[in-house]
């Protein structure tokens, strides 16, 4: 669903080529990359049926990344550069701090902003938000990143895509197994996490780490 290294200002870019092949397997068209690394409830699988219109027969599934078909999801390239960008009447940046303490954040209701920004619109919360953070940390041998959610995650390493959950889904989790990602140890390195928030009844969030310090970027715009 995205390029694997990030745009020059640090954001991600929609990918909007023609997917790879997996062992020789042709990959539809507009499904991407991911799926290869992910499985579960509502992802696209090799052995997947798809209707005349090419969606996924899944429950909750739904098309990955924009094709030659548009969706509400995502329209076309320019619509998904407006996630993680502050424009007027369509988003608006507010600042947080998410702390991490011992032990696993894990809820069902991850509404940060309830109240704020264009307001909860009638609802019992604020949905329909991303996500984006901007840390370093210093690589040490053993270390794991866990997220687990019900939309879109990407997290990237050293401007390496590392961990993709990206798309309409159930819960999903993902692992970041830092010691496969050719890292020397004792040296300080990017991470640049992006969430979107898309569902309509729940906000699923859930991150585990043994990574013990992390070092807010500010990042110059």
């Amino acid at each position: 669903m995205v390029l694997d290294t990030l745009s020059p200002d640090r954001k991600p870019i929609l990918f909007t080529g023609t997917p790879d092949q997996n062992d020789g397997l042709n990959v539809k068209f507009g499904l991407g990359r991911q799926q290869r690394e992910v499985v579960g409830p509502g992802c696209w699988q090799p052995n997947n049926n798809y209707d005349i219109n090419q969606d996924c027969m899944v429950a909750a599934c739904k098309r990955w990344i924009f094709d030659s078909i548009p969706t509400s999801e995502i329209t076309s390239e320019s619509s998904f550069s407006d996630w993680y960008t502050t424009k007027e009447g369509v988003n608006i940046e507010i600042p947080g701090v998410l702390p991490l303490v011992d032990g696993t954040f894990d809820s069902k209701e991850f509404f940060p902003i309830d109240g704020q920004g264009f307001g909860n619109e009638g609802r019992d919360h604020n949905y329909h938000f991303t996500t984006e953070a901007h840390v370093k940390f210093t690589y040490e041998p053993g270390q794991k990143f866990t997220f687990r959610g019900d939309d879109d995650l990407w997290i990237f390493v050293n401007n390496k895509l590392a961990l993709d959950l990206g798309g309409l889904h159930q819960p999903l989790a993902g692992t970041i197994d830092f010691d496969k990602l050719g890292l020397t140890p004792g040296q300080q390195y990017d991470m640049d996490i992006f969430h979107a928030e898309r569902q309509t009844d729940a906000s699923n969030f859930r991150v585990q780490t043994n990574i013990t310090c992390f070092v807010p970027v500010e990042i110059i715009k």
